[in-house]
């Protein structure tokens, strides 16, 4: 059915968020297999259980709208997977993996703060408040984890270049 009205665009969005959610899924188990440093791994198992909760709090979303998940595929998602899928078959190396896994987590996470921004814009301008304070609750963990995001990277690429593992220009 088209989207005619705000509501169906928040059906809509919910369900391109839902399907990207658990698109996401493999690839923090597979991010969490290619950390080598405890605590990061600690971290993003931490956050696939928060995942996890963020898309049972999208199926109460569509619970609270009185409709079912649309069975929509997220291709955004989709592709992001595939990037990161094609660059682990292109190379062996640990560094390589681990730092272009935190840049890919980086990337869901931005991907669904938009997403997730734009579900609470019509949250509320649908006045669906139970919607909303869902929303935000995603919104608030999915803003945690960028920001450990992007202190993490940090602190392995200077792990990295202090201990000699990350080779800043071809030889």
């Amino acid at each position: 059915m088209p989207a005619i009205t705000l509501k169906d665009l928040l059906r809509h969005g919910l369900g391109e968020m839902f399907d990207a959610q658990r698109q996401f899924l493999p690839l923090l188990d597979r991010m969490e297999v290619d950390i080598r440093e405890d605590s990061f791994r600690a971290r993003i198992r931490r956050h696939r259980e928060e995942t996890l909760n963020q898309i049972d709090n999208l199926q109460r979303c569509f619970d609270l709208l009185g409709t079912d998940a649309p069975g929509i595929e997220c291709a955004a998602a989709r592709g992001l997977a595939a990037d990161v899928r094609g660059f682990r078959s292109q190379t062996a190396e640990p560094w390589a993996i681990e730092v272009y896994g935190l840049e890919a987590v980086a990337r869901l996470e931005a991907f669904e703060l938009a997403g997730l921004g734009a579900l609470a814009n019509y949250a509320t301008a649908t006045r669906h408040d139970d919607v909303l304070r869902l929303l935000r609750h995603n919104l608030a963990e999915t803003q945690r984890m960028a920001d450990w995001i992007a202190d993490a990277r940090t602190a392995l690429l200077h792990r990295l270049e202090t201990r000699g593992g990350v080779p800043s220009v071809a030889r």
